[in-house]
């Protein structure tokens, strides 16, 4: 997880985002990771979307891709009701609540409330959390129950000294290409929300480290080119960024792939097969542990193969899982 950018709108499924990625972890160890150890995140980042970052990395991504995201939030909680001067006065009230240690949206709501702030939209508390976030005074804590809880960014991530990149938006670009690559400019700025002349300047900065392989598609020199042997099955969690990193996704599968991949807003849990989209999967309890259930978009790999991944992935949750 040192330099790992994990999309993680459900909490859960950044989890197995990252079992997917390496060996040996368990859910358990990694919570305690971002817990205890706190060596990474969970927090509002790139296009305003959650996701886990590494604690020395997370503060200067926030400064970088904040500038974009402030002012539509700032415009968003007046339309809901949150003038900038109540706006203002709500900062200090949550800033102070925080110092007790974490505390839920609906106690905020609530602490705020008695103090005369009631905004007529239920969105204006969560965008004013959205512009303390990414002006770097509030992160996501741990869940009390089923809620999560926010605090104070400064008690969480304690005195643990950031990363400070000479290039950020260069720096940015080259942890894109080493999770993404390859990938095109435009896969970049998608991805990174940076306003397109920032998105531009890093991807240049980048210069001789860049090769091309295809029309418009660009790796790092320091990685091997694609190829070789197949790629393992594996079971990717909803909103996981092989689908969610690219604004073409045409490399994913055929258009039904495509399609099936997504809906209604929604990204959903994958089968990948050698690089490709080939079936939708839920986890379904089932007595004491889960069963996975497939949807198929088009042809299966070995059941032997999937059975492989499906007992990884109760070995990671410390549950019985089976398959069908």
């Amino acid at each position: 997880m040192e330099r790992a950018i994990i999309q993680a709108q459900d909490a859960r499924a950044a989890r197995l985002g990252i079992r997917a990625r390496s060996s040996g972890l368990t859910e358990g160890g990694v919570e305690r990771e971002r817990l205890e150890d706190r060596s990474f995140v969970r927090a509002w980042a790139m296009r305003g979307t959650i996701h886990l970052i590494s604690s020395e990395d997370y503060p200067w991504i926030r400064d970088l891709v904040a500038p974009p995201l402030i002012p539509p939030s700032r415009k968003r909680m007046t339309q809901e009701g949150m003038s900038p001067a109540m706006a203002e006065r709500a900062r200090p009230i949550v800033r102070k609540m925080l110092e007790g240690g974490p505390a839920t949206r609906v106690e905020m709501r609530e602490t705020l409330a008695r103090r005369g702030i009631r905004p007529k939209g239920r969105q204006a508390l969560v965008h004013l959390l959205f512009v303390m976030t990414y002006q770097g005074e509030i992160v996501t804590g741990p869940y009390v129950g089923t809620k999560e809880t926010m605090v104070l960014a400064r008690d969480w991530l304690g005195r643990r000294k950031p990363r400070s990149p000479k290039d950020p938006a260069a720096e940015l670009a080259r942890r894109y290409l080493l999770g993404y690559g390859p990938a095109t400019i435009e896969d970049f700025r998608w991805w990174s929300g940076l306003r397109a002349a920032d998105a531009r300047s890093g991807w240049a900065a980048l210069g001789d480290e860049l090769v091309e392989e295809g029309t418009g598609l660009w790796r790092l020199r320091s990685q091997e080119p694609a190829g070789g042997a197949a790629a393992p099955v594996r079971l990717l969690p909803m909103w996981d960024h092989f689908f969610l990193g690219y604004r073409d996704r045409t490399h994913v599968g055929p258009p039904s792939a495509v399609g099936g991949a997504s809906a209604g807003g929604m990204f959903n849990p994958l089968v990948v097969a050698d690089g490709r989209v080939v079936a939708t999967w839920r986890l379904n309890r089932r007595g004491g542990g889960f069963g996975v259930a497939l949807e198929p978009l088009s042809r299966l790999p070995a059941r032997s193969a999937i059975q492989r991944e499906v007992a990884d992935v109760g070995r990671f949750l410390g549950s019985e899982v089976t398959l069908g």
